[in-house]
């Protein structure tokens, strides 16, 4: 159906999301630290990109690097990031994890699909989870490099893997929609929603109807210019 990037655009709203934090509890962080840090979240991209990034600490950089995000500097953010994830000391407060899995998301985005591939490994070390992130994002590779039929059957692999695990199921669902499998898409999220109805999760029920409503409209608007053309 489609071997386009993942239909996204580059950083989302990083600090809305609060993505590539831990739950650490930052009162017991060093509050010059955590105060320099809120202070470069606030910044202008000059004043950002004015910083010696060597005196910063990662957590620190992590805020300049969504300065960059949020201005659409992907440069700056991508060198920021490959730093953090080269680093041989973790900091606390951050999930490197989370923080990989947004610049190879990032990357697919850029339609730099070798660079998110070769980034693979080191992101699934950080994440630990079994390999799930790292199966993910292979799924999607071999959609957008226009395997689409093996990129379908890892994705079944991992729906398989998933059971009655609603959220992983609605992330699944969310990456079959980003690769354009929009028919696979819904199927996967009609899932999602029957079993958040079942667990009375009404809140993910209520994020499903809307992602599902938005994909069937997307679906009619295709067949309707098929049957144009």
């Amino acid at each position: 159906m489609s071997n386009d990037a993942p239909h996204d655009d580059f950083s989302d709203d990083l600090q809305t999301e609060g993505i590539g934090y831990t739950e650490v509890d930052w009162d017991q962080l060093d509050q010059a630290e955590a105060d320099l840090h809120d202070e470069i979240i606030g910044m202008e991209l000059e004043q950002a990109r004015a910083l010696k990034l060597g005196t910063l600490t990662d957590l620190q950089r992590w805020a300049v690097a969504q300065v960059y995000a949020d201005n659409d500097d992907f440069e700056g953010f991508e060198r920021i990031c490959r730093e953090l994830l080269g680093g041989s000391v973790e900091h606390p407060a951050l999930d490197y994890g989370a923080i990989g899995t947004e610049l190879v998301h990032d990357l697919l985005v850029e339609e730099r699909f070798d660079d998110a591939r070769a980034l693979l490994p080191r992101v699934a070390e950080l994440c630990a989870d079994d390999g799930l992130t790292e199966r993910r994002f292979t799924a999607i590779l071999e959609v957008v490099d226009g395997d689409e039929d093996r990129g379908i059957e890892l994705f079944d692999a991992l729906i398989e893997v998933a059971g009655t695990d609603s959220y992983l199921l609605f992330d699944i669902a969310t990456d079959l929609a980003n690769c354009g499998l929009f028919e696979a898409a819904v199927e996967t999220f009609d899932q999602v929603r029957q079993l958040a109805l079942d667990d009375a999760d009404s809140e993910l029920v209520e994020f499903v109807d809307v992602h599902t409503a938005q994909l069937r409209e997307i679906i009619e608007e295709l067949d309707d210019d098929e049957d144009e053309a």
